[in-house]
């Protein structure tokens, strides 16, 4: 009996061309990505740097809701750090470690939940605008609604996956 059969912790090795696209197009794209979050990151305190000189005499609410902005996607930004790090230095010499962390680290999983709840953060500030402007509430009831919908959505999408990994179960999108 072959022994390398029942070893079943170790995945098979993948030939040369597949490690190659797998490399450049996933893990590549994930190193990519995280440079444009902290290139955007910058635009952000620059924005916010602005924003400080020359409206310090917003209202409170407001001056506020920005510092809760600045913080949360900061917080995104060192998470994407974490996720690299993760990726590049813990994971560097294993290959299929690095692939499937995406799968298996909470990091990972939670990365939705949290771009979710920093896009949602932005659209409540768009919906107050747009009552300013117009007035409607049916329109804004509509547009609040899809915006806690796509919310609720990323939340329960998260808690599929970590429910799933958790117990054991295979995962949903598998």
């Amino acid at each position: 009996m072959d022994v390398r059969c029942l070893d079943m912790a170790t995945p098979p090795s993948l030939p040369p061309a597949v490690i190659r696209s797998l490399t450049v197009f996933f893990l590549g794209g994930w190193d990519l990505s995280i440079c444009g979050d902290l290139i955007l990151q910058g635009i952000i305190f620059a924005q916010i740097a602005h924003y400080t000189t020359l409206y310090g005499k917003d209202i409170l609410a407001l001056r506020a809701f920005v510092a809760v902005l600045l913080m949360i996607t900061t917080l995104k930004s060192v998470h994407g750090l974490a996720i690299l790090w993760i990726q590049n230095v813990e994971h560097f010499t294993d290959l299929n470690a690095a692939l499937s962390m995406f799968t298996d680290s909470w990091p990972t999983e939670v990365n939705l939940a949290l771009i979710a709840l920093i896009s949602f953060y932005i659209q409540v500030f768009f919906c107050r605008r747009l009552w300013v402007i117009s007035k409607n509430v049916y329109i804004l009831g509509l547009v609040v609604a899809l915006f806690v919908f796509a919310l609720v959505a990323a939340i329960v999408s998260v808690c599929f996956v970590l429910n799933s990994r958790y117990q054991g179960k295979e995962r949903y999108m598998e």
